[in-house]
């Protein structure tokens, strides 16, 4: 009969879950012992030199103590003399106990240190041949049972020994007369039964019985592809058909429970995934204006509650639509739920489970939407939180101009160029000085303390901006000078080139700190009536008077009037954001309030499609599981023939061997632990008696206490005479 290696080590992995490190701790503890002897006999013990403690610089400092006392306390020659010598004789005394007291400490550990490396040395003469003695004996009873081969009737028995760090087990496989193995019993080698294999010749697989102090823990059915089958779990629950359909409809009632939650959201929120965005080619404004609102609404679901001032400044920043993906993040975990629910249900149709119409009727609403994604719309990406900084910049600009109160101020100018074509001002200031033609652009400052111009702008592309507004400005005016609206105030602007253009640079990078330097601020200087300058500029340079012209409220509203009914709202390019979030039109406070109950109709339906798709994932396992126990019903017949109890135990030889190497384990255990109990009370004498060895070298004695005993007495008694 040949051993099969295969289950040799499935047994010796069941052993291992059985025993854990139990055994290996066992096989190691002789070389742990011997390791430990080692330590202490392989150590040269070193003997100290006690050093005499030093006693001329305690001894001077005494006698300058005792001469300062003498004088303070009037000693006469005679009391002074008898003083000293009791001091000086104290101190002596206190040394000379020390060192007596010092070098008898060392002796003494000295000598317990060889008496321990004598027991110690006696103990492995003593343990090392009785344990190798006992264990040839183990080996030879063990090598004695691999040849043990039984004949009992039509029944063959073979005995082996498995050796393994997690413990060495006796095989016992009992065969018929045509060489089949019906059975494999495994024993610890004290006899106990720890395994037992029942075979069967018509089926794959075998039936595992795990022993644990002689009652039975648990019985199993192994298949040949791997798989292990409780049978307390097949006996107690997929044996009783009743229990399975009482599983299977809670299943179904939970999982129709999480559907109604989802009906109930929807009739609630009924755009809340699929239909929520309509999606239109809208302009780079509107587009801007709805993603400011939903930017805003995502940095509330992270917890970030902003003032209008907060908003602005965040808007300034590169950092301007991390709300959006925060809003992006939110859909993308929930689509991911979708996908995860959606993998499992198509499984429920095989079993034609009730609940499967249901959920494939809700996919068309279970789709999220992502305002943004992929990389192809980058670009776009980037474009909108320009605008968004752009407006915010612009938005700085206005606070910074209505700081002052005799400023007019005009946004968003379009004048006519001629033939159709138009120019836009982004602001324009209408001061005392005269008109300030304000371009705004927000750019980051080079560690926000100063923006290059000559590197980042364009200067012939600004020398013809300039000219156009101003050219428009003028054309404006003049037609105002002819018409109604003709004044004094607009004849002095004409005729004393009163209309100057700043370009206004503010910081993105730090939306705080807009006092920074311009480098070469007059580059774009044309007729000294350009300028670039920052933020915290405006309200100064807007005052500066180069013109010689002084307007009065009632002029500068006459020149407002001239030019203001030109102010119009104008869209940026059509760009065509078909994939873009336009949400029915709504804007403002409206859009935002239907964004923040999409995104918590969007969160609570994570949640219940999380709980669904754990639910319906248990059902199919629990389906799955069902219909693997339930192939026991055609197997377990053909594992009827149990061997009797009587029949498990050993017998005869076998018996004789495994009762003789039970008393050897007995005997090579007993003699570890006591031996180990020795040698661990001796390793610790030692370690202690080192230490402390090295603590009297290493020590020495502190001077202050002897002089300070020598002193007392000696003055007491100086004092007493």
């Amino acid at each position: 009969m040949t051993v099969n290696k295969d289950l040799d080590q499935q047994i010796i992995a069941v052993q291992k879950e059985m025993s854990g490190d139990k055994k290996i701790a066992e096989s190691e503890k002789y070389q742990q012992i011997n390791g430990k002897i080692s330590s202490i006999l392989d150590n040269e013990i070193k003997k100290i030199q006690a050093k005499r403690p030093n006693f001329w610089v305690p001894l001077i400092i005494l006698l300058i103590i005792m001469g300062i006392i003498s004088a303070v306390l009037h000693f006469g020659r005679s009391r002074f003399w008898l003083v000293l010598v009791i001091s000086i004789a104290i101190l002596a005394v206190e040394y000379l106990g020390y060192d007596f007291w010092r070098r008898s400490r060392v002796e003494k550990n000295y000598s317990e240190l060889l008496q321990i490396q004598g027991k110690i040395e006696k103990t492995k003469g003593n343990f090392n041949p009785k344990y190798l003695d006992l264990e040839n004996k183990r080996v030879d009873l063990l090598d004695k049972i691999d040849e043990i081969f039984d004949k009992d009737g039509d029944n063959e028995q073979a005995y082996h020994v498995l050796r393994s760090k997690y413990g060495d087990l006796l095989i016992r496989d009992i065969f018929d007369k045509n060489g089949f193995r019906h059975y494999q019993i495994v024993y610890s080698l004290d006899g106990k039964i720890e395994q037992v294999r029942e075979f069967s010749i018509s089926r794959a697989g075998y039936l595992l019985t795990l022993y644990e102090d002689g009652n039975i823990k648990k019985r199993e059915f192994h298949g040949e592809s791997g798989t292990v089958l409780s049978l307390k779990k097949y006996d107690d629950l997929y044996n009783v058909t009743d229990k399975i359909g009482v599983i299977k409809d809670q299943y179904v009632r939970d999982i129709a429970a999480k559907v109604k939650e989802i009906d109930k959201i929807k009739k609630n929120t009924p755009t809340c995934t699929y239909n929520w965005f309509e999606y239109k080619k809208i302009s780079d404004d509107q587009a801007a204006e709805s993603l400011k609102e939903a930017e805003y609404i995502g940095r509330m679901k992270e917890g970030k509650e902003e003032n209008p001032a907060e908003q602005l400044d965040h808007d300034l920043t590169d950092k301007n639509l991390e709300g959006i993906s925060t809003i992006n993040e939110l859909y993308s975990d929930y689509d991911e739920e979708v996908e995860k629910l959606y993998s499992k249900v198509e499984a429920l149709k095989q079993n034609n489970y009730s609940v499967y119409k249901s959920l494939t009727d809700l996919s068309w609403f279970l789709r999220p939407v992502e305002v943004f994604a992929g990389e192809s719309k980058k670009k776009i990406w980037n474009h909108l939180s320009d605008i968004l900084a752009l407006n915010a910049a612009q938005a700085e600009v206005v606070k910074q101009l209505e700081k002052s109160d005799d400023v007019y101020i005009i946004n968003n100018l379009i004048l006519p160029l001629g033939e159709g074509v138009t120019t836009k001002i982004d602001h324009l200031a209408i001061t005392p000085a005269g008109i300030f033609i304000i371009e705004t652009k927000a750019r980051n400052i080079e560690d926000g303390r100063i923006y290059r111009a000559k590197n980042e702008l364009d200067k012939a592309a600004i020398r013809k901006q300039i000219t156009l507004h101003k050219d428009a400005i003028y054309n404006q005016l003049k037609i105002a000078s002819r018409g109604f609206f003709a004044s004094n105030a607009v004849e002095q602007i004409l005729n004393k080139d009163a209309i100057r253009s700043l370009i206004v640079i503010v910081n993105r990078d730090n939306p705080q700190k807009q006092d920074f330097l311009i480098d070469n601020p007059n580059f774009y200087r044309e007729y000294d009536r350009s300028l670039i300058i920052n933020p915290s500029e405006i309200g100064h340079v807007i005052h500066r008077n180069t013109s010689g012209i002084n307007l009065d409220a009632d002029a500068r509203k006459m020149v407002a009037a001239a030019l203001e009914p030109n102010a119009r709202l104008v869209d940026r390019e059509q760009l065509g954001y078909d994939f873009f979030p336009y949400l029915n039109d709504l804007k403002g406070q409206e859009y935002s309030g239907q964004i923040w109950n999409q995104l918590k109709g969007i969160a609570d339906l994570q949640k219940i499609i999380s709980d669904l798709s754990e639910l319906v994932e248990k059902l199919i396992e629990f389906e799955r599981e069902y219909q693997t126990y339930e192939s026991l019903h055609a197997i377990l017949p053909y594992f009827t023939d149990h061997i009797p109890d009587e029949e498990k135990q050993l017998t005869g030889k076998v018996k004789d061997i495994i009762d003789e190497l039970s008393q050897v384990v007995h005997q090579q255990n007993n003699l570890l632990d006591k031996t180990e109990k020795t040698v661990d009370e001796a390793v610790v004498g030692y370690s202690d008696r080192i230490k402390t060895l090295q603590h009297i070298e290493e020590t020495n004695l502190d001077a202050v206490v002897p002089i300070a005993l020598a002193v007392v007495i000696s003055t007491l008694v100086g004092t007493m005479f």
